[in-house]
């Protein structure tokens, strides 16, 4: 990683909260953590078609955003074992050739509806590469994320979903209401927090 100036990665705590969220919302769910996930995993999920059988995607990791000229650079870090064929980072065009359908791609990790405008119109980031390989929404997020925050907010996201049979896109504006109202604390109504996450989809 040390090419795009990533010296070392912060710890995110923030993402087992995630994970024991889904675990304990929904019946059906596999959870692939830590050590356990690599970009070979990820890509053999992909080719054996277990990845296109999920409603939902959640990844909760470091994203990177790449430069205005290299979309290339735009990450998620799913880590890879010492020795492994791949480079540890699913970039763009990687994303883009996963063979998946789900309802919903979550993208709990930083800057990943970050990219840049192509001649045509489009822009491409994580976000667009998800959908373009299959998805039908995506939520994304438009800077740095805050651990602590994001727990909070996807243990509410899908608590909505689940309970209140909310569709996603409703879910996640009634969370960031939520936030905005001080339900989860004063200092986590400053947009900072809540604001970075943007649905994009159906």
């Amino acid at each position: 990683f040390s090419y795009l100036g990533i010296k070392s990665w912060a710890d995110l705590p923030g993402t087992g909260r995630e994970l024991q969220t889904l675990g304990q919302t929904f019946d059906s769910v596999q959870i692939i953590s830590q050590r356990q996930l690599s970009e070979s995993r990820l890509k053999t999920m992909s080719q054996d078609g277990e990845l296109k059988k999920a409603s939902i995607l959640h990844f909760a990791l470091h994203g990177i955003a790449g430069t205005a000229s290299a979309k290339e650079d735009n990450s998620l870090a799913v880590t890879e074992p010492d020795g492994g064929r791949e480079d540890g980072l699913l970039q763009f065009y990687e994303a883009y050739e996963l063979d998946i359908k789900p309802q919903l791609v979550c993208l709990s990790a930083c800057e990943t509806a970050i990219g840049m405008m192509e001649t045509d119109g489009t822009v491409t980031t994580m976000g667009t590469a998800f959908l373009a390989a299959g998805a039908k929404a995506v939520l994304a997020t438009n800077w740095s994320i805050d651990d602590e925050a994001t727990a909070l907010f996807m243990k509410e996201l899908y608590s909505e979903i689940k309970t209140q049979k909310t569709s996603i896109a409703e879910a996640a504006t009634n969370t960031k209401r939520k936030f905005i109202r001080g339900e989860f604390g004063e200092r986590f109504k400053d947009p900072f927090f809540w604001a970075p996450f943007k649905y994009i989809g159906n």
